[in-house]
């Protein structure tokens, strides 16, 4: 990745790193078995590697998770259009044995801009970005940027703090009555925690 990294700077160009994970694959495993999981990992790759072609790398790094290593120019709009191109022929449903089965992809795209670190962190910031392409609905793509790595790292220095609240007694239940419109008599209590 490093090296490929450098040499799409010596062309003029920027690494671009898609973490792509397949949509309700595992749904695919339980029903139908692992040998119609396993087909679909090989659909996957074939698809892959068509949109792909020759003006990248394709990689399988776990479980129905893959990379797509290709270079970009001063556009990366060419990155997204990858992606686009990959979720829509994801979507079309494969058959195996009769069954019919769909599964869609998410895709999280970093971009070698020559101000990552290395090639570790490339992969951090795609998976970061995938993470919120799943979360925003699956079937899309999201871009790594600055802004999202700052929600990550607030979204982590909170839970930490939570934690560690957790751990120092901090919170504290209180309880309070509630009531009925109709007959203004108690029928329940709720209980919120206060964080102190």
């Amino acid at each position: 990745l490093e090296d490929y990294a450098a040499k799409a700077r010596l062309n003029g160009g920027y690494a671009a790193l898609l973490h792509v994970d397949l949509d309700r694959f595992k749904h695919i495993n339980d029903t139908l078995g692992h040998a119609a999981g396993d087909a679909m990992l090989v659909h996957a790759s074939s698809v892959l590697q068509s949109k792909v072609g020759d003006q990248g790398f394709v990689a399988r790094v776990g479980g129905d998770e893959f990379i797509v290593l290709c270079t970009v120019n001063d556009d990366v709009s060419q990155a997204a259009l990858l992606a686009e191109r990959i979720i829509e022929q994801m979507r079309k449903p494969v058959y195996y044995q009769g069954h019919q089965c769909r599964f869609g992809v998410s895709v999280g795209i970093a971009i070698d801009n020559g101000r990552v670190a290395d090639a570790k962190q490339l992969l951090v910031n795609a998976d970061i970005a995938l993470y919120r392409a799943k979360r925003r609905g699956r079937n899309r793509h999201e871009f790594f940027s600055g802004e999202l790595q700052s929600e990550i790292v607030n979204t982590k220095r909170n839970a930490d703090e939570i934690l560690s609240g957790l751990e120092r007694n901090e919170f504290i239940a209180f309880y309070q009555p509630q009531f009925s419109a109709k007959t203004i008599g108690i029928f329940g209590v709720e209980a919120v925690a206060r964080w102190r």
